[in-house]
């Protein structure tokens, strides 16, 4: 479980294939002390495991699954990714609840500046709107956001100057992919209703 708190941004530093399986080393900033093989790691809001550590890398293996429905697949040598660590007990629970699995992806089809942040408007399938509330919770590459507005088939969220400075959100531009997690409680309200 994560907070949707983004901890630090890594940087791709090599991507392959090995059958199946993508294999994303990711050089980070030593941001993750007593880390050990098995943890888990939000990468974009995608939980993985970490397959090898070294200094200043982690290794992580993406299953045929989760690149179908996440940006995983599509990233390249150099892009940055927002990173957290698993919640561990006793930890603060300062963002909302995100498991780190994926929903499906949006795409950015405006960004607003304004005198205090950005706007972003997200183009989302049906599928993943059918969840989206105005003031609900939503993570976007594993940010933990606030849903400003929603329309029939787009949501827009308002990215304040530190988001933009502390995660891989301020880099975007329209047409970029990313990363959608509903609400987890909107997931089980709509599915008990």
């Amino acid at each position: 479980m994560f907070t949707g708190i983004i901890q630090t941004v890594g940087k791709v530093q090599d991507i392959t294939r090995s059958g199946r399986v993508l294999k994303l080393i990711v050089a980070t900033q030593d941001k993750f002390p007593k880390l050990i093989e098995g943890a888990s790691i939000a990468i974009n809001g995608v939980c993985l495991t970490v397959t090898n550590i070294k200094i200043k890398t982690l290794t992580f293996e993406v299953m045929p699954e989760t690149e179908k429905k996440t940006t995983l697949a599509r990233l390249k040598k150099g892009e940055k990714v927002n990173m957290e660590r698993a919640l561990r007990v006793g930890d603060e629970l300062g963002g909302h609840i995100v498991l780190g699995h994926i929903d499906g992806t949006g795409t950015i089809t405006s960004l607003m500046k304004g005198n205090k942040g950005y706007q972003l408007i997200i183009q989302a399938p049906s599928k993943i709107m059918s969840f989206i509330v105005t003031r609900g919770s939503i993570a976007l590459d594993g940010v933990g956001l606030t849903v400003v507005t929603v329309a029939r088939n787009t949501f827009s969220v308002a990215l304040i100057p530190y988001t933009l400075a502390h995660t891989n959100l301020g880099a975007k531009k329209v047409g970029d992919t990313v990363n959608i997690e509903i609400d987890v409680i909107a997931r089980y309200i709509k599915n008990i209703i």
